[in-house]
């Protein structure tokens, strides 16, 4: 056995958002949908099972690495809420891990250094406006994580594309938005407010002093002598001025400061499409064969015809040059050149040979495609000027399956229930020219000449279990999509690749009202004799397809480009790489795969096999993807996401017996009875060559969710292998639609198709959230007699539909977890009735917000008193038991979510809020005996049990030990009560106790995932090897806390458009919980930015706890915002709060950016979490291991790293402060010093399972936060505290 050298000591007080460096995926209920957010950039070492350099680490070092003091500062990491590709747009950043900067908008990059096109170089105006988008979205000239261009045909155009996307809006729905910043050095007077604006819109390609300008707004004065109005969220174009369907725009704005000098922005574009069915010449085209295996007289099963529709299908169309010359004249050159393509399942489109966008694996987004398809647009215009307008373009189409054509498997999931049909494409090209003219070319058309269709080099596609890639084919038909591979199309379609035909037209015998009947019957809201349809019995089934629309939100793009950290040889040809992170992506091979191998006696290792290659004697390789790796075997954990608990176990988990998903329809071959993520390269020639395998690049139609990837199997591992990191491009939401709400898991719900109330409810409360950030009233136009009918919906049937569902409306026989999903994942028993109710009075109050923007008054006021009638039916049923414990009537047990979630949506009447919360603290833990857990102690040394038992982390009863949920030490809640928990706590004055919760150690907490080497979250808070995710956003619901809380900045409750924030920093008691922490808040308005840190700390840390100290904390407001001040009360009588500011803006952006590199370089260095349990597997015993990693390392904030050149004097705002009065504050830098600030000691109470009994006693005082019952109602226009 290895030496164990000791290790620095790990505190069970230190704040371990180490486990927050965890990668956090938030699906947080606001307007932005935080993705995956990714803290360990650099990736953790030392701990796969074949690390030969592995370190045991010793029983006494490993009891004082769970003890380390808490002068390790907090690692609450600085997490980029990737809703967007900008760092700077919206990221919350905590005292901690930073990511690298990202750009994708030459907006961002330039807007530091205005360009100086068609303006005055010597602009100085203190406003600069940057990040300019329309209806939402950006222009990206490039995703960052773009891989290099692959070998491209011979005879491909040398031209590339102008960007990666291209925003395509239709002529009537065009909204401008932009974000500013302060100019370094610009006087804070002069950058307060935006004086002025004017936006100018110009044809693409033309001048701006030209007759090609479109619109010019002028000089739009906000504050004068008579006006005093802030900039607007939006503006639109004017109704007056008409848009040309296919031309493509230029914009840019200019803003005036307060000293009414301008700054004037990068130009940016975007183009315009076709809006209705009529603005489409082109047609969906289909490949005949997969037409006709959606034909009624077919009497195969799905499985069988799904494998008939493979290979999938290769698309091209031809530009004749003779064509092109009949449009384009020397007195009327082109001026532009606009396709427009859209593709069922994913696609990506080629000109001339060359790739237009890295997008791909749900391109279009996946929607309701018999409702509704997006399109996507791109500028061609490169590849139709100079030297290329001479000769025939093609366009070419590859397809995926996507969402459309999955591979019809059953599971947990339900994806027979979702629009399908074969693969099929629409397209057509506009070309502009210099009068203006447009003109509509090669359509797509069934039986058309310029259009045609082949089997192509995918033989297999699907988003869950990969892609199989026909090298030999993709070889064969290199260059098919230029006009040098052109060929006459043969008379008959063919199933074979490369064997050209005309395409058909889509067709379908199924009506739009019959697909929707159809899916009202399965959700049983509607009765089946009730259908006004007859099922279609003749013809062609397949879905029906959707209105085209422009793609409403950016795409999924490569984002990041990962090396992998370490690469291990598991002998017999398998590599496996580890990436030192989870994500979602793909492999990319740089120089592609080198030369296959068969294993000895053609034994493959699991999953790695492909029986059918193997018959043929074809080389084959194959790359299996997997989340964490199954220590006690060494091999990847397959475990597939997305609830298609389609997992026999494995070797060592035995939740079904060898060969469950024998019998499991349409189970592809050589998954060995675990669904597996597996690509597959394969060569089908039987010529074959030493660089066969060389033009290997990457899956394209189908995204996997990892951190290991094995491939196998090969003599040596890739050369330049990287993970594509897939996900959204920016944070801004397009246009939102609940006029679908049918949740089909209607088993959850009060029944007739409502699904379940909880997730039923989010579109209308998105829709609020959605305002508080961007300030949309159109948003709230356009889905305001949706939200209402669910509103309605509710009224007529919740009632009725709880009585069905066993709900006595007085709760006499409830015991919770009934009909519903409530609080997914909690340990304890559910409390479905609340999350029933609460969130129908949720939708209530999201009707009366939405009412009073829109001055409905009378929807208004009905509204309101719902959402107060189910208030105060809520609080009279848990109250009824006189307890005020605030649970159901016959409640023996603690339930969730409960206090937390009623405390913080305001429904605990005012004058209990404190009886209520005193009450909370009496909930104890509960012993946890999970199936992983217990194999683990199983197979655990019992010296490292006793040392887990004496730092509380095991609970022992007699010879035994089990882990355990906590109460006050960790987490037992789920996926809602998460967030409401923390919240509650730290809003209502025990910031502290929310802290530990976060900083807890052991099962349930982030330190148990990282200890098992998680780099995101898991889906749940127990291990899971066969069917639960170790990459998900289900417990993601802190993140939001950890900025808004810990660290100090959110956006206000009731502000409109993000335009003010509430900074109001909770500190620890003591300073070996915290020392320090900061977060930056992205909102439309600008950057917000928020950090503080104890200051005047003792030498001695055992005075930590009982010291008199000093808490700086820097505050930055952008020019147009403002931010209401609150801090917390202050403990002693000495305590003195004073403020100052700044008279100019520091270099914001240096400082920052100096930051990220100091912190990146700390990174590197692996100063992060520094252990983790390994899996002997000779002894079949666990052990602590040493492993440095990146996750966790702490950095400063870049507000600390400022040296404006002056401070204003210092004013005491204590008074303030002591009264409860928030101060606001205008746009600029601030500089708050408490001193005198007393730490405490943190309340301990009664161990891992106990409860606080000094917070539940009946003499203590809970403090200020209960001295006003009347500030508990919730307030019309707070966004915040709707649910």
């Amino acid at each position: 056995m290895l030496p164990r050298p000791p290790l620095p000591r790990l505190g069970r007080r230190t704040l371990l958002l180490y486990g927050f460096g965890i990668a956090i995926a938030l699906f947080s209920l606001t307007s932005f949908i935080w993705s995956t957010i990714q803290l360990n950039r650099i990736g953790s070492n030392g701990w796969s099972t074949v690390n030969s350099k592995a370190q045991h680490i010793s029983k006494g070092s490993f009891s004082s690495n769970l003890r380390r003091s808490a002068s390790e500062a907090i690692n609450i990491v600085k997490f980029v809420t990737y809703g967007g590709m900008f760092p700077e747009n919206h990221h919350v950043e905590n005292a901690n891990a930073i990511i690298d900067n990202i750009d994708l908008d030459s907006n961002t990059k330039d807007a530091r250094k205005v360009d100086s096109i068609n303006h005055e170089d010597d602009e100085s105006g203190s406003i600069i406006p940057f990040e300019l988008s329309v209806n939402h979205l950006k222009l990206i000239t490039h995703a960052p994580g773009k891989p290099p261009t692959p070998p491209l045909p011979k005879h491909a155009s040398p031209s590339v594309p102008s960007e990666d996307f291209l925003p395509v809006v239709r002529p009537n729905e065009v909204v401008f938005r932009w974000r500013h910043r302060p100019r370094a050095e610009s006087a804070v007077v002069d950058a307060a407010r935006v004086k002025a604006y004017r936006i100018v819109a110009r044809m693409f390609g033309g001048k701006v002093d030209g007759d090609t300008v479109l619109w010019d707004s002028h000089k739009v004065v906000l504050i004068d002598n008579e006006h005093d109005g802030d900039l607007p969220t939006s503006i639109r174009w004017p109704a007056e001025k008409e848009l040309d369907i296919g031309h493509m725009i230029e914009w840019r704005v200019t803003l005036w400061d307060m000293a009414d000098q301008p700054s004037t922005s990068s130009w940016t574009k975007f183009a315009v499409g076709p809006a209705k069915a009529e603005d489409w010449k082109g047609e969906w085209i289909v490949h005949e064969i997969d037409m006709a295996k959606f034909h009624f007289d077919r009497n195969s099963d799905a499985c069988e015809k799904w494998y008939a529709r493979r290979p999938l299908p290769l698309f091209r169309g031809i530009l004749p040059s003779h064509s092109l010359q009949s449009i384009l004249h020397d007195d009327d050159p082109l001026v532009s050149a606009l396709l427009v393509v859209s593709g069922l399942g994913s696609f990506r489109t080629t000109f001339d040979g060359v790739p237009l966008s890295p997008s791909g694996p749900i391109d279009p987004p996946f929607t309701d495609y018999s409702q509704r398809v997006s399109y996507r647009g791109f500028d061609v215009t490169n590849f139709l000027v100079g030297d290329d307008i001479v000769g025939s373009h093609v366009i070419g189409i590859t397809v995926g399956s996507g969402w459309w054509d999955h591979r019809p498997i059953t599971g947990l999931a339900k994806p027979e229930l979702l629009a399908n049909g074969p693969s099929t494409v629409i397209s057509q090209l506009y070309l502009t020219t210099a009068s203006g003219k447009v003109h509509v070319t090669i359509p797509t058309k069934g039986s058309n000449a310029t259009w045609q269709v082949s089997r192509g080099h995918i033989l297999e596609s699907d988003l869950f279990t990969g892609e199989t890639i026909d090298l030999s084919t993709l070889e064969e038909m290199d260059g098919w999509d230029t006009s040098s591979k052109w060929s006459i199309a043969g008379k008959k379609s063919s199933p074979r690749q490369n064997h050209w035909s005309l395409p058909v037209s889509f067709n379908t015998n199924v009506t739009q009202r019959e697909r929707r009947e159809k899916l009202s019957v399965m959700a049983n809201a509607l009765d089946k004799s009730e259908m006004t349809t007859r099922t279609t019995r003749n013809g062609y089934f397949a879905s029906p397809i959707g209105q085209l629309v422009p793609s409403e939100i950016p795409p999924i793009l490569p984002m990041e480009r990962i090396a992998p950290d370490e690469i291990h040889d598991l002998g017999s040809g398998r590599w496996l790489l580890d990436f030192g992170r989870a994500f979602s992506g793909m492999l990319h091979f740089d120089e592609g795969l080198p030369q296959p191998i068969v294993p000895h006696n053609n034994t493959y290792p699991r999953a790695h096999g492909f029986g059918y290659a193997n018959e043929k004697g074809w080389p084959f390789i194959t790359v299996v993807y997997g989340e964490s790796l199954e220590l006690t075997t060494g091999d990847i954990n397959r475990v597939l996401v997305a609830g298609m608990g389609l997992h026999d176990g494995g070797p060592r988990h035995r939740t079904g017996p060898k060969g469950a998903q024998d019998n499991t329809f349409c189970f592809p071959d050589d998954h060995d009875g675990i669904l597996t993520q597996k690509d597959v390269y394969v060569h089908t020639s039987e010529v074959l060559s030493n660089s066969m395998f060389s033009r290997a690049r990457q899956s394209h139609f189908t995204t996997h969710a990892f951190r290991f990837a094995e491939i196998c199997c090969t003599s040596e591992p890739p050369a330049n292998v990287h993970a594509l990191m897939y996900r959204t491009a920016m944070q801004e939401w397009g246009t939102f639609d609940s006029s679908m709400w049918q949740d089909l898991n209607d088993y959850a719900g009060i029944g007739k198709g409502a699904g379940e109330t909880v997730w039923a409810t989010a579109p209308p409360v998105l829709t609020v959230r959605h305002m508080q950030h961007y300030g949309d009233l159109d948003l709230l136009r356009e889905s305001f007699a949706n939200h209402t009918h669910w509103l309605e919906f509710l009224n007529r049937e919740f009632e009725q539909g709880m009585l069905e569902k066993g709900y006595d409306r007085k709760l006499k026989n409830y015991t919770g977890d009934g009909s519903g999903l409530g609080d997914w994942l909690a340990l304890p028993v559910r409390d479905t009735y609340l999350t029933h109710t609460g969130f129908y009075m949720a939708a209530s109050r999201c009707i009366a917000y939405i009412s009073n923007k829109l001055g409905e008054t009378k929807m208004r006021k009905k509204s309101v008193l719902l959402a107060e009638f189910l208030r105060n039916r809520i609080s009279s049923l848990y109250l009824l038991n006189g307890r005020d414990t605030f649970t159901y009537p016959m409640a023996t047990y603690p339930s969730t979510p409960g206090p937390e979630m009623s405390l913080f949506a305001r429904i605990v009447p005012g004058e209990k809020r404190c009886a209520v919360l005193k009450n909370w603290f009496r909930r104890r833990g509960e012993t946890w005996e999970g199936d992983e857990e217990t194999l683990f102690l199983s197979e655990l040394d019992s010296s490292y049990a006793e040392l887990l038992a004496k730092e509380g982390v095991l609970i022992k009863r007699d010879e035994d030990y089990f882990f355990s949920a906590s109460q006050w030490q960790g987490f037992c809640e789920g996926i809602f009560a998460i967030r409401y928990a923390l919240k509650t706590l730290s809003d209502m004055g025990y910031h502290n106790i929310a802290l530990r919760k976060a900083s807890g150690i052991g099962f349930g907490t982030t330190e148990y995932m990282l200890s098992h080497n998680a780099t995101t979250l898991w889906e749940t808070w127990w291990r899971s090897e066969d069917l639960y995710s170790r990459n998900h956003p289900m417990l993601g619901a802190f993140a939001e806390w950890m900025s808004s809380s810990v660290a100090g900045v959110s956006v206000h409750p009731t502000t409109v458009g993000g335009r003010q924030v509430l900074f109001w920093p909770r500190f620890p008691k003591s300073a070996t919980m915290l020392k320090f922490a900061s977060a930056i808040q992205g909102t439309p308005v600008g950057d917000f930015a928020i950090a503080w840190r104890f200051e005047n700390l003792p030498e001695d840390r055992n005075e930590y706890d009982s010291a008199l100290v000093t808490v700086r904390i820097r505050l930055l407001v952008p020019p147009g915002g403002s931010g209401m001040l609150r801090i917390p009360f202050p403990t002693t009588k000495m305590t003195k709060i004073r403020i100052r500011h700044t008279s100019a803006f520091p270099d914001l952006y240096a400082a920052r950016d100096e930051a990220n590199r100091k912190c990146i370089n700390r990174r590197k260095q692996r100063l992060g979490f520094n252990w983790n349990w390994e899996y002997d597997r000779q002894r079949m015993k666990w052990y602590a291991q040493r492993s440095r990693k990146s996750i966790g390392t702490v950095c400063d904030s870049f507000l600390f790293s400022l040296t404006p050149p002056e401070w204003s004097e210092q004013t005491d705002i204590t008074k303030d402060v002591v009264s409860r009065t928030d101060t606001k504050l205008l746009a600029g830098l601030y500089d708050l010093i408490v001193t005198n600030w007393k730490l405490e000691k943190e309340e301990e109470g009664n161990g891992r399972l106990g409860n606080i009994p000094k917070y539940f006693h009946r003499n203590f005082d809970p403090g200020p936060f209960c001295n006003d019952t009347t500030s508990f109602d919730w307030h019309i226009d707070d966004a915040t505290h709707i649910i």
